[in-house]
């Protein structure tokens, strides 16, 4: 089974389960059935009542013909946005859509997967290719949207080192003002940097006194004793404490 291993933007480790072209299949038939039921069921109701031999109006009748089909069309947007990216078939198959860095979809992300599926499903199945052959089992609409589909039962967070969470004492103090001003991104960079440092000692440590450099321009700050993991250790609790603050 295909797997997403990600860091967050608050630095929480998370492995992912790619679902796979077989259980997504499966969920999809289980919507496409859920839609031709209630399809079915709409196309008697509308006959009986709405037809033109009814006595309704054209107008009326058209206006209820768009009503009830419009579910059809957006019921996967609907269920995804609605339902923490979960159609019925994906509820009961266990999976569900995420962003790639495991946040939920925002509302364009979902809208743009959505309006992708008239090249996914329709033609000719591309969409089955990509799943099964992309390296995180992605359709075309996951790929242009930035989202995967997990299977919820694979989902779990990694332990990280309790050193990552001194910012989360109610005595810290950060030291670094500027630290604020650091975006997500570079936060990420620092860490994966002390990550390797702390791996291979020797062979980062030139790597590290750049990005201290880099790193001390942007919050304008020098890097101050005792060496310069430390300092970086430093600004990165001080990133986190401000963050915290801001959620």
């Amino acid at each position: 089974m295909s797997t997403a291993d990600i860091v967050t933007g608050q630095f929480v480790h998370i492995s992912q389960s790619v679902a796979g072209v077989g259980d997504r299949i499966v969920a999809r038939l289980i919507d496409y059935a859920l839609l031709f039921a209630y399809s079915l069921g709409s196309y008697y109701f509308y006959m009986k009542f709405f037809n033109y031999n009814a006595g309704i109006p054209e107008a009326v009748s058209v206006i209820v013909f768009f009503v009830i089909i419009l579910p059809v069309i957006f019921y996967s947007f609907l269920c995804e946005a609605f339902n923490h990216g979960q159609s019925v078939g994906k509820r009961v198959m266990h999976l569900r859509v995420v962003c790639a860095d495991g946040s939920q979809p925002t509302m364009g992300a979902l809208f743009l997967r959505w309006i992708l599926q008239l090249v996914d499903v329709w033609f000719y199945g591309l969409g089955i290719l990509f799943i099964a052959f992309s390296r995180h089992h992605q359709r075309i609409g996951d790929i242009a949207a930035g989202t995967l589909v997990i299977n919820t039962e694979g989902y779990k967070k990694v332990d990280i080192p309790l050193s990552y969470f001194d910012y989360a004492r109610e005595d810290y103090r950060p030291h670094y003002p500027g630290a604020a001003r650091l975006s997500s991104g570079q936060a990420e960079v620092i860490a994966r940097a002390i990550e390797g440092a702390m791996l291979n000692p020797k062979s980062q440590g030139a790597r590290l006194e750049v990005l201290a450099r880099k790193v001390s321009n942007v919050i304008g700050a020098q890097p101050q004793p005792p060496d310069v993991r430390s300092f970086l250790e430093t600004v990165l609790h001080d990133y986190e404490h401000y963050a915290a603050e801001i959620v």
